[in-house]
């Protein structure tokens, strides 16, 4: 029989990689469900809803790596990825 192969710990799976050069920042108003995003510590993710007026807008968002998120969008720093609506 042969014997399953273990890789070794990759020592840099929890890096999270930089936006492409050219990514645009969305503003709050900008972020509607069905859109991919990049987030400087979560990476990429679909914004699945969002809630809430002006200053105070959410967004629900599922990250491959961490789940999902809400996030207060006035903070939140997301950069535009391809749309999949």
């Amino acid at each position: 029989k042969a014997k399953a192969r273990i890789s070794p710990p990759n020592e840099h799976a929890n890096i999270v990689e930089p936006p492409p050069s050219r990514a645009l920042l969305l503003s709050p108003g900008d972020v509607v469900p069905g859109i991919l995003v990049y987030h400087a510590d979560f990476g990429t993710g679909k914004i699945l809803s969002v809630e809430g007026e002006a200053g105070n807008r959410k967004a629900k968002i599922h990250f491959s790596r961490y789940g999902v998120k809400l996030l207060l969008l006035k903070f939140a720093k997301l950069f535009a990825g391809k749309d999949e609506r």
